[in-house]
């Protein structure tokens, strides 16, 4: 990618973090992102198509970035115990960043999101997994009940709550298989 298009995107990404630190989603324009970031509006609509687009984009290379780093990919089923770890750790290395990008609104689109990426990941080496209503259940409350668990009590203690969620994860797993 050409050093200058990378440089004006990291500007936007920058200002629009700046700006969703400060207010909801819904309230920033794309006239007030364009002058944080020193640029014009036109530029801006080169990278995006309005300020969802530039949200979506930012939310799903978050979490593609999350799930990526998961180790066992293959295994993730026999393994939900160490992923469930593994992903809580990496976005406490990033928890404001988090926390701004998937605020108000937005606060469902995580979930949602590592939902549909560990799914791919799962039918992709367990294709049998697909039409599995239990299994699809099991994901389901794993994902967001974990994430639930980790919000309303990770304050004081992260990564003892981390570390309880991944047993209770490898303990669901082991009865939805």
């Amino acid at each position: 990618m050409d050093l200058r298009v990378q440089k004006t995107r990291n500007n936007i990404l920058d200002a629009f973090i700046e700006l969703r630190s400060e207010k909801p989603l819904e309230k920033i324009t794309v006239k007030e992102l364009a002058e944080r970031a020193q640029i014009s509006k036109q530029t801006f609509y080169l990278h995006y198509r309005d300020i969802y687009d530039l949200s979506e984009q930012l939310e799903q290379e978050l979490i593609k970035s999350l799930v990526d780093g998961l180790s066992h990919q293959e295994h993730l089923l026999e393994h939900s115990k160490e992923a469930t770890l593994e992903l809580f750790r990496a976005a406490a290395a990033q928890t404001s960043l988090f926390r701004t990008v998937f605020s108000g609104s937005r606060s469902s689109a995580l979930t949602e999101g590592l939902e549909r990426e560990i799914k791919k990941i799962i039918l992709a080496h367990n294709p049998e997994v697909e039409h599995d209503l239990r299994a699809n259940i099991c994901l389901t409350i794993l994902i967001h009940g974990c994430y639930l668990a980790y919000q309303k009590h990770s304050a004081n203690a992260p990564e003892e709550v981390a570390q309880i969620l991944s047993e209770i994860s490898g303990e669901i797993t082991s009865r939805c298989q």
